[in-house]
């Protein structure tokens, strides 16, 4: 017993941190590998930033800036 915790309990946690980091570090690698072929990070980025750009549109046109509300 290690702080009051059975052996069995510490064992567990080491086998689910283990576990947990073996698959963090498997999709890291699918996610890299899919990044790198094909551009697929660039297209994602390209889209991702023309998605934020129409927002960024459609709320500039709700929410007017506060100095052409004096022009009005």
């Amino acid at each position: 017993m290690k702080e009051g915790l059975p052996a069995l309990y510490w064992g567990f946690r080491c086998f689910w941190s283990a576990a947990h980091l073996m698959m963090l570090l498997a999709f890291l690698g699918f996610f890299l590998w899919w990044a790198l072929t094909d551009n697929h990070a660039v297209d994602a980025f390209v889209a991702l930033m023309n998605d934020l750009n129409g927002v960024r549109r459609a709320l500039s046109s709700i929410v007017p800036f506060p100095w052409e509300v004096w022009r009005r």
